[in-house]
């Protein structure tokens, strides 16, 4: 699942699903989660994408593909947040 993430998703999320400035942070998150998100972009649910390409690359997706995005992310763990200063 590492090369679907790769193909679908690193380019705005990151190498290792820590985020960038034009995509969320995504490891570490539940599984049920992830999954539920790429379908709510897929039907549309979810928007706030200037550029659509949340909406391209869900719907290019088959469910096995979501949910074993999903199992794959949530095992990633996530990077800590910074210190306040």
């Amino acid at each position: 699942t590492a090369a679907l993430y790769a193909r679908a998703c690193q380019q705005c999320h990151g190498v290792d699903a820590v985020g960038t400035p034009g995509g969320p942070p995504l490891a570490g998150q539940p599984a049920f989660y992830t999954a539920q998100q790429l379908r709510d972009w897929q039907l549309s649910k979810r928007r706030g994408d200037g550029l659509h390409e949340m909406l391209r690359v869900a719907q290019e997706l088959q469910s096995e593909d979501i949910r074993n995005l999903g199992l794959y992310l949530a095992q990633i763990p996530p990077r800590p947040a910074p210190p306040v200063r």
